[in-house]
């Protein structure tokens, strides 16, 4: 009943790579404490990006892993001495999709304890409405400070939670 047909398309293929950014925070610990050095790689729109490898390096200690679903890599640094250590960190296009990115940070392991200052901007919030606290901890040296456990009391209100990459419980 019907005719024969034909169409045709064009496809057009980029060879460019996508940009991905690789980020990796100060680490600010006490000898003996332990440590962590997280990568995260994300693309343009700051989106976790999984399954690409990622090495993180510091001096002697080193890991090749690929991202996770939060497309972060770990690397324990808690059997490093005091002092200033360089991390470095680097993605590699395995996927074939994203350009290579690198982050640079820093660790700095201390002999005693560092100051550090929670911050908390005060809420003003009426009864039929409800408000987000946010506290930030910064160590003496005004580095953010992750992975510490702090507990938030508002009223009868209490939580208990682990500093983000950002320093940040909510």
């Amino acid at each position: 009943i019907y005719n024969e047909a034909k169409a045709y398309a064009k496809a057009v293929v980029s060879e460019d790579k996508l940009n991905a950014t690789l980020t990796v925070p100060d680490v600010v610990t006490v000898s003996g404490v332990g440590g962590v050095a997280v990568a995260t790689l994300t693309d343009s729109n700051g989106n976790a990006i999984s399954g690409v490898k990622v090495k993180i390096l510091v001096d002697d200690l080193s890991i090749i892993a690929l991202t996770d679903e939060n497309g972060q890599v770990s690397l324990d640094i808690s059997s490093l001495g005091p002092g200033v250590h360089k991390i470095s960190a680097r993605s590699s296009g395995v996927n074939e999709m994203y350009n290579e990115a690198k982050a640079y940070a820093k660790a700095i392991i201390s002999e005693e304890k560092v100051n550090t200052t929670l911050t908390v901007p005060d809420v003003t919030v009426d009864g039929s409405s409800s408000a987000l606290v946010v506290a930030t901890l910064k160590d003496s040296y005004n580095n953010l400070v992750t992975g510490v456990k702090v507990k938030i009391a508002v009223g009868d209100l209490t939580k208990t939670a682990k500093t983000d990459e950002n320093g940040q419980v909510s």
